[in-house]
């Protein structure tokens, strides 16, 4: 007898964006991860947004290790999937080891990439945009 189990898919998700500035879903994607001002936190059932949230980014003005800092505060947010423009080593791998989806940004906005996302055309990323010097 074999037994075929299929992954559990879940109906939500909770992303996170780093953003510039706190203008809801239109607000803009920061250039860089670990370095961005505030994380927009979006709630989804689905394809239906069911709430966000800001969190200021206190580890953006860090001179070292503010990618790791900010990574493991997603982390502890159970947030489980990134949508970034760039991300650097420490950040990615830790993220991965905290089992996060990571994907490339397509769009300016928040709103762009959540479309995006929802129409399943950003693509994974499976490694990180910077290295470490």
């Amino acid at each position: 007898m074999v037994v075929h189990v299929e992954p559990y898919k879940s109906d939500f998700h909770h992303l996170c964006l780093p953003i510039e500035g706190k203008n809801g879903l239109e607000s803009k994607l920061a250039a860089s991860f670990g370095r961005s001002q505030h994380f927009l936190f979006i709630n989804l059932k689905g394809s239906q947004v069911k709430s966000h949230f800001f969190l200021k980014n206190p580890f953006a003005k860090l001179k070292v290790k503010a990618g790791l800092k900010a990574a493991k505060l997603l982390a502890n947010q159970k947030s489980e999937t990134l949508i970034t423009p760039e991300i650097g080593e420490i950040a990615f791998f830790t993220l991965k080891q905290n089992l996060f989806d990571i994907f490339k940004a397509k769009g300016k906005t928040a709103r762009q990439n959540l479309n995006s996302f929802l129409k399943e055309e950003l693509k994974p990323l499976p490694e990180p945009t910077k290295k470490q010097t």
